[in-house]
Protein backbone atom coordinates (compact mmCIF):
# COMPACT_ATOMS: atom_id res chain seq x y z
CA UNK A 1 0.00 0.00 0.00
CA UNK A 2 3.08 2.43 1.01
CA UNK A 3 4.39 1.60 -2.48
CA UNK A 4 1.14 2.64 -4.36
CA UNK A 5 1.15 5.73 -2.47
CA UNK A 6 4.50 6.13 -3.30
CA UNK A 7 4.13 6.29 -6.71
CA UNK A 8 1.11 8.57 -6.85
CA UNK A 9 2.95 11.18 -5.28
CA UNK A 10 6.39 10.57 -7.74
CA UNK A 11 3.57 11.04 -10.67
CA UNK A 12 2.05 14.29 -8.96
CA UNK A 13 5.81 15.53 -8.53
CA UNK A 14 5.88 14.46 -11.81
CA UNK A 15 3.51 16.29 -13.41
CA UNK A 16 3.48 19.46 -11.10
CA UNK A 17 7.54 19.86 -12.47
CA UNK A 18 6.55 19.70 -15.99
CA UNK A 19 3.64 21.50 -15.82
CA UNK A 20 5.79 24.68 -13.86
CA UNK A 21 8.17 24.28 -16.33
CA UNK A 22 5.99 24.56 -19.16
CA UNK A 23 4.11 27.43 -17.62
CA UNK A 24 7.35 29.65 -16.73
CA UNK A 25 8.94 28.49 -20.48
CA UNK A 26 5.68 29.98 -21.90
CA UNK A 27 5.83 33.35 -19.95
CA UNK A 28 9.37 33.77 -20.86
CA UNK A 29 8.63 32.72 -24.32
CA UNK A 30 5.77 35.65 -24.21
CA UNK A 31 8.42 38.24 -23.04
CA UNK A 32 10.75 37.64 -25.76
CA UNK A 33 9.42 35.71 -28.06
CA UNK A 34 8.52 38.85 -30.23
CA UNK A 35 12.82 39.55 -31.10
CA UNK A 36 12.84 36.69 -32.40
CA UNK A 37 12.50 35.58 -35.93
CA UNK A 38 9.79 33.35 -37.01
CA UNK A 39 12.27 30.09 -37.41
CA UNK A 40 12.95 30.09 -34.35
CA UNK A 41 9.60 30.68 -33.08
CA UNK A 42 8.43 27.81 -35.27
CA UNK A 43 11.29 25.42 -33.72
CA UNK A 44 9.99 26.22 -30.01
CA UNK A 45 6.45 25.55 -31.19
CA UNK A 46 7.53 22.22 -32.78
CA UNK A 47 10.07 21.61 -29.67
CA UNK A 48 7.04 21.74 -27.26
CA UNK A 49 5.02 19.81 -29.65
CA UNK A 50 7.43 17.46 -29.81
CA UNK A 51 8.39 17.32 -25.66
CA UNK A 52 4.42 16.86 -25.12
CA UNK A 53 3.95 13.94 -27.53
CA UNK A 54 6.79 11.92 -26.08
CA UNK A 55 5.28 12.59 -22.39
CA UNK A 56 2.12 11.52 -23.49
CA UNK A 57 2.97 8.39 -25.84
CA UNK A 58 5.27 7.62 -22.62
CA UNK A 59 2.44 7.35 -20.32
CA UNK A 60 0.18 5.63 -22.65
CA UNK A 61 3.12 3.02 -22.99
CA UNK A 62 3.59 2.76 -19.18
CA UNK A 63 -0.35 2.20 -18.76
CA UNK A 64 -0.73 -0.24 -21.68
CA UNK A 65 2.03 -2.40 -20.65
CA UNK A 66 0.67 -2.75 -17.02
CA UNK A 67 -2.50 -3.52 -18.41
CA UNK A 68 -1.14 -6.00 -20.75
CA UNK A 69 1.34 -7.41 -17.69
CA UNK A 70 -1.58 -7.75 -16.10
CA UNK A 71 -4.07 -9.57 -18.21
CA UNK A 72 -1.16 -12.44 -18.89
CA UNK A 73 -0.76 -13.37 -15.21
CA UNK A 74 -4.68 -13.20 -14.94
CA UNK A 75 -4.81 -15.69 -17.76
CA UNK A 76 -1.42 -17.55 -16.68
CA UNK A 77 -3.71 -18.17 -13.00
CA UNK A 78 -6.68 -18.95 -14.50
CA UNK A 79 -4.94 -21.71 -16.85
CA UNK A 80 -3.08 -22.72 -13.87
CA UNK A 81 -7.01 -23.43 -12.06
CA UNK A 82 -8.09 -25.03 -14.54
CA UNK A 83 -5.20 -27.28 -14.88
CA UNK A 84 -5.47 -27.97 -10.82
CA UNK A 85 -9.28 -28.38 -11.07
CA UNK A 86 -8.93 -30.72 -13.69
CA UNK A 87 -6.82 -33.12 -11.80
CA UNK A 88 -8.61 -33.03 -8.95
CA UNK A 89 -11.42 -34.20 -10.46
CA UNK A 90 -9.84 -37.47 -11.91
CA UNK A 91 -8.40 -37.86 -8.22
CA UNK A 92 -12.18 -37.56 -7.04
CA UNK A 93 -13.49 -39.60 -9.39
CA UNK A 94 -10.97 -42.51 -8.77
CA UNK A 95 -12.09 -41.93 -5.17
CA UNK A 96 -15.68 -42.33 -6.07
CA UNK A 97 -15.28 -45.01 -8.46
CA UNK A 98 -13.63 -47.35 -5.81
CA UNK A 99 -15.80 -46.80 -3.28
CA UNK A 100 -18.57 -47.60 -5.67
CA UNK A 101 -17.18 -50.93 -6.50
CA UNK A 102 -16.04 -51.68 -3.09
CA UNK A 103 -19.73 -51.19 -1.73
CA UNK A 104 -21.02 -53.09 -4.48
CA UNK A 105 -18.94 -56.09 -4.40
CA UNK A 106 -17.25 -55.78 -1.11
CA UNK A 107 -13.76 -56.10 -3.20
CA UNK A 108 -11.14 -55.04 -0.43
CA UNK A 109 -8.45 -54.14 -2.76
CA UNK A 110 -10.65 -51.15 -2.94
CA UNK A 111 -10.48 -50.17 0.54
CA UNK A 112 -6.51 -49.44 -0.19
CA UNK A 113 -7.70 -47.59 -2.83
CA UNK A 114 -9.82 -45.43 -1.03
CA UNK A 115 -7.23 -44.36 1.45
CA UNK A 116 -4.61 -44.04 -1.45
CA UNK A 117 -6.98 -41.33 -3.50
CA UNK A 118 -7.40 -39.73 -0.03
CA UNK A 119 -3.94 -39.30 1.03
CA UNK A 120 -3.16 -38.40 -2.60
CA UNK A 121 -6.32 -35.97 -2.43
CA UNK A 122 -5.09 -34.46 0.59
CA UNK A 123 -1.66 -34.03 -0.92
CA UNK A 124 -2.63 -32.86 -4.01
CA UNK A 125 -4.89 -30.34 -2.33
CA UNK A 126 -2.20 -28.78 0.05
CA UNK A 127 0.00 -28.57 -2.71
CA UNK A 128 -2.71 -26.49 -5.14
CA UNK A 129 -4.50 -24.62 -2.01
CA UNK A 130 -3.63 -20.74 -4.08
CA UNK A 131 -5.36 -22.07 -7.10
CA UNK A 132 -8.51 -24.06 -5.68
CA UNK A 133 -11.16 -21.45 -4.10
CA UNK A 134 -13.26 -22.30 -1.26
CA UNK A 135 -16.52 -22.04 -2.31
Amino acid sequence: MKRHIFSWIIRLLFVLLLSSVGYFGFLLWMKYGKSFSGEVNAAIIGGVIAIVTMVVSSITTYYTTQRSAMITVRDELFRKRLEAYNNLHGILNSIIRANINYFRYMRTEEKDRIEKGAAEFATYYDKNTFYLSEK
